[in-house]
């Protein structure tokens, strides 16, 4: 079907769009009842949409980004958002890469709008804004706003609050993507099953590496392929979701009060023996400390590597071009401790500035629009548009009229403050497989924080990368042979030295303020 969307953009449209706009998921169970919904308890909204509309619109201002062509603010689907919230918007549309410096600029003038997008919105100087009494407490307001407040969990709200407080709305990011993408048509050729243990685990890496799985006669596969994490500190990807299995903390763990660095458990040293047998026995690629990401994720979709650990939700459509016959699993589960790390679980936020919005009056019109927006009878908008102006339903399906529509409202879609929604409709097999491992992630109880997560230090602001990179460099070399255990000790009272004690004496000062 012409218009049909394929396979590459369903998971686009499904991993961005649902992470940047994050439509509401399971919302029937978050957000009780329709006239729940459609009451505002501040907002100047009452029963029915006639009344909610009998106010003049409000005026709003917003700074956002986009990506590809300038979003049109004359076209319905911003037409749409405008009626929905009761509003006259005048957007300020920033391209994506510039933004924060569009943003900090913007900071320095003083000249802000009433709705400002930040990515990361714990970075040094928004923290600085918000002590400086910039922007409004926006986390003592949710509890009249049902579908705003249906949308968040404890967690991302400690990953994003400052000094005890939430300052933001925010865009919910997957909570927990790694996890395994494993050849299951190799599994199903060695009579092998789903690992359920480390040590499982190690048997079918060494058997995808040397028993011929792919039955062609020759030695010409290998059981992982991975590649150093620049945004880990130079460790291995799969390495960081390996702790977790092994039972190390998620970065710190706290006791007493005091913060303990995961590299310093028992834990963490005996996921490093686990990748050096793999790398010694040759079950892991080689030029793991030097290969590229396209160059990893090449060898699983040339049909060459049985494995890859990390983001979940990897593109494999070139393997099943190759290899129609090929079937990918996905899963994080292994029995053990076995906990679930929990990232930032947010990306881009929303944030209301107190020079321009003034009042508390005009806070909660704002809110209650937002919260109108986010409302489960708008799901079907925010995902596809509008029907027959956007997509057209063809057996139960939707199928987008124009292309660009996903990018359009993956664009305009930044104040969609709603819950993550998984649409399943359409996609192959691997990625439901995906999409359901990463949602199972999100629910599980064992899902443990970073309790470093949102603590300002001005000695990790210095000298945080130079701290993480000194123990990834070291994980390299203990995987490799080239330092031992003596060695690795080393590198901790160096870590410490070099400023690694003194940022541990910062977050336990702020932790508990937090």
């Amino acid at each position: 079907m012409g218009n049909r969307i394929s396979r590459m953009k369903l998971l686009l449209f499904v991993v961005i769009f649902a992470i940047v706009t994050a439509v509401v998921g399971c919302s029937d169970n978050s957000t009780g009842s329709e006239d729940n919904n459609t009451e505002t308890n501040k907002g100047g909204n009452s029963e029915g949409a006639d009344n909610e509309n009998s106010e003049e619109p409000i005026e709003i201002s917003t700074l956002q980004p986009y990506w590809g062509d300038m979003p049109d603010e004359d076209g319905p689907l911003f037409k749409k958002i405008e009626e929905i919230m009761n509003a006259d918007i005048s957007p300020q549309f920033v391209q994506g890469p510039n933004m924060m410096d569009k943003v900090n600029v913007t900071l320095s003038s003083g000249q802000l709008p009433e709705i400002l997008v930040v990515f990361m919105g714990n970075q040094p100087s928004i923290i600085n804004a918000i002590r400086a009494g910039a922007f409004w407490d926006v986390g003592s307001y949710l509890d009249d706003y049902p579908n705003l407040k249906g949308s968040r969990d404890e967690i991302r709200d400690s990953n994003i609050s400052v000094d005890g407080k939430v300052w933001a709305l925010y865009h919910k990011d997957s909570i927990a993507r790694e996890g395994f993408n494993m050849r299951e048509d190799w599994l199903n050729n060695l009579g092998l099953e789903q690992p359920k243990t480390i040590d499982e685990l190690y048997n079918v890496l060494k058997a995808f590496t040397y028993d011929d799985p792919d039955q062609n006669g020759k030695d010409d596969t290998l059981g992982l392929a991975t590649v150093l994490s620049q945004n880990a500190g130079n460790i291995p990807a799969a390495f960081k979701f390996m702790i977790s299995k092994f039972g190390a903390p998620n970065n710190y763990k706290v006791e007493d009060g005091k913060f303990i660095p995961d590299f310093t458990t028992e834990e963490y040293r005996e996921t490093m023996k686990f990748f050096k047998k793999l790398y010694d026995e040759g079950i892991m690629n080689q030029d793991f400390t030097y290969a590229k990401l396209d160059q990893v994720l090449q060898m699983v979709r040339n049909d060459e590597a049985g494995v890859w650990m990390g983001n979940m939700d990897q593109i494999w459509d070139p393997l099943f071009d190759i290899n129609p016959d090929a079937k990918m699993l996905a899963f994080s589960d292994l029995e053990g401790p076995n906990y679930q790390y929990a990232k930032l679980g947010y990306w881009s936020t929303l944030m209301f500035p107190k020079s321009s919005v003034e009042t508390e009056e005009e806070l909660h019109k704002i809110l209650a629009g937002l919260d109108r927006l986010a409302a489960p009878e708008n799901k079907e908008f925010r995902s596809f548009g509008i029907e027959g102006v956007n997509y057209e339903l063809q057996n139960d399906e939707h199928v987008f009229i124009e292309e660009t529509t996903s990018r359009t409202l993956e664009n305009l879609g930044q104040i969609f403050m709603t819950d993550v929604e998984v649409v399943y409709e359409g996609k192959p097999e691997y990625i439901v497989k995906q999409l359901k491992a990463i949602q199972e992630n999100e629910e599980d109880p064992g899902l443990i924080g970073d309790p470093s997560t949102g603590i300002i230090s001005d000695t990790k602001n210095k000298l945080g990368n130079e701290l993480q990179t000194m123990i990834g460099d070291a994980v390299s070399q203990y995987i490799i042979g080239d330092i031992d255990d003596a060695g690795f000790d080393q590198v901790i009272e160096d870590w410490r030295a070099a400023g690694g004690d003194q940022m541990l004496k910062e977050f336990e000062e702020a932790y508990k303020n937090k």
